[in-house]
């Protein structure tokens, strides 16, 4: 049988959600709306681009990340969780959070 429209609609969204998801990051299409970006345990040491405009969580546990500039989370306009755990982080810019009016819990 042929796929339905709403089963040809799934596999686009999954496949837009993984076309912009960030390398070494896994990205995971949440229920209830929005993105997941999980990019824990990855040594990273800057915020991979480019983030999906509708991650609403973002995990960047145990890397080697330093400073959170000003512009890392640029147009993150749906973030409602930050993970930061387990990192070196120095600097946080207070510009960092200018377009991250959304979030509700950040995670040092």
């Amino acid at each position: 049988p042929s796929p339905s429209h709403a089963d040809t609609g799934r596999l686009l969204l999954a496949w837009f959600v993984e076309s912009i998801c960030p390398a070494p990051c896994r990205c995971e299409r949440l229920a209830t709306a929005g993105t997941k970006v999980d990019c824990s345990g990855q040594r990273l040491t800057a915020v991979p681009a480019p983030l999906p405009r509708d991650m609403v969580e973002l995990r960047l546990n145990d890397n080697s990340l330093t400073n959170l500039g000003a512009l890392e989370l640029q147009h993150c306009y749906n973030l409602t969780d930050l993970h930061l755990q387990h990192n070196n982080l120095i600097m946080l810019s207070i510009r960092s959070f200018q377009d991250t009016a959304c979030l509700k819990r950040l995670v040092p």
